[in-house]
C-alpha cells in the first residue's frame, strides 16, 4: 500500500450509505464525471436531437485544446454517414452524445437509433475501424463541443448543479479537455460521494430526454460505469459505477489521486486502485 496515494470512496444503495472514506473531499476526477455533463447536455437540447447547437467556429474552439484534426478522422466521417467528406453540419446533438460515450459498434448503432443502424455498423466495420479508433481525441473533442454548447466549463458546472442530485454542485468543470491542469484549481474535480449519487440519479432518471438520448447516455459500458484516467503527472484514477447484487443496485464512486509532489507513476496507482476496488466491492456486497 502506497502512502503517496490520496484515496476516497463512497458506496451506497437507494436506502443509504454502505461504505465511505473521505467521500466529501474535492479531488481530480479526469473523465469520470462526464455522464453528468452528458445528461445536462441532453436535457437542455432534448428537443433538438438532430440539430446543431454551435456555429461553425465552435468546432475550432472545441478542438484547439488538443491534437485532434477532424478532417482526418474517419470516426467522425462514419457518423456523418459518409467516409468521403467532412461536414460540420452533420455533427449534431445525436452524434455528439454518441461520440462522448461510444465504446463499441453495437452501442454506436443503438445510441444513434437510426433506421439503418445495421448499415452504420457495417460501414464502420467495412473500413476497418475498431473500438480504438474512437479514442481520446474523438470523444474529448465531442465533450468539448457539448461543454461549449452549455456555456463552457462554468456553464457546464452550473447545468450539472441544476440536476439537483446529492452532490451535483460538487462536480466542477474548470477546463476543457486537454487544457493545462498544473493546479487542482485548474482541473476538473468531484467527490466520491457525488460520483456515486450521479450514477444513482442517471440509473433512476425518468425525465423526458427521448429514447435516442437515453440510449446514448446509457451507452457507456457494462456494467454501467465511467472511469477517469490521467497517466500524465499528477496521475489520476477514478471510477463511477452501478452494479447489482442479490437484486439490489449498488452505486459507487472511487477517486485516487497522486499529489503533485510525488513521483509515483500511473501503473502503480492503477494496480493499487484495482486491488482496493475488488476488496471494497466484496465488502459492500456483504453488507446487503
Amino acid at each position: 500500500m502506497s502512502t503517496d496515494i490520496k484515496k476516497s470512496h463512497f458506496f451506497c444503495t437507494a436506502s443509504g450509505p454502505l461504505l465511505c472514506n473521505n467521500e466529501s473531499e474535492t479531488m481530480r476526477v479526469a473523465s469520470a464525471s462526464k455522464p453528468a455533463l452528458m445528461l445536462a447536455f441532453l436535457i437542455k437540447y432534448s428537443d433538438l436531437i438532430d440539430g446543431k447547437v454551435y456555429d461553425s467556429a465552435g468546432i475550432g474552439q472545441a478542438i484547439c485544446h488538443g491534437p485532434f484534426d477532424p478532417k482526418s478522422s474517419t470516426a467522425w466521417k462514419v457518423l456523418e454517414g459518409t467516409t468521403a467528406t467532412y461536414s460540420v453540419d452533420k455533427i449534431v446533438v445525436r452524434n455528439l452524445a454518441t461520440l462522448m460515450g461510444a465504446w463499441s459498434f453495437a452501442e454506436i448503432a443503438a445510441a444513434m437509433m437510426a433506421p439503418d443502424a445495421q448499415s452504420i455498423e457495417n460501414a464502420i466495420r467495412s473500413i476497418g475501424l475498431n473500438k480504438n479508433d474512437f479514442d481520446s481525441p474523438v470523444y474529448n473533442s465531442a465533450t468539448n463541443l457539448a461543454m461549449l454548447a452549455l456555456g463552457g466549463p462554468a456553464g457546464a458546472s452550473s447545468a450539472i448543479a441544476k440536476l439537483g442530485f446529492d452532490g451535483a454542485g460538487d462536480i466542477i468543470f474548470n477546463r476543457y479537455m486537454w487544457e493545462p491542469r498544473a493546479n487542482i484549481a485548474d482541473d476538473n474535480t468531484a467527490t466520491a460521494k457525488s460520483l456515486a449519487h450521479m450514477m444513482q440519479f442517471i440509473n433512476c432518471y425518468e425525465g423526458k430526454i427521448g429514447t435516442t438520448a437515453k440510449n446514448a447516455l446509457n451507452a457507456q459500458s457494462a456494467p454501467f460505469s465511467k472511469n477517469g484516467i490521467l497517466k500524465s503527472l499528477p496521475p489520476v484514477h477514478a471510477m463511477a459505477r452501478c452494479i447489482e447484487h442479490s437484486g439490489t443496485k449498488i452505486f459507487y464512486g472511487m477517486i485516487y489521486n497522486v499529489p503533485s509532489s510525488s513521483t509515483l507513476d500511473y501503473a502503480a496507482l492503477e494496480t493499487e486502485f484495482k486491488n482496493d476496488e475488488s476488496i471494497l466491492v466484496d465488502e459492500a456486497k456483504a453488507l446487503l
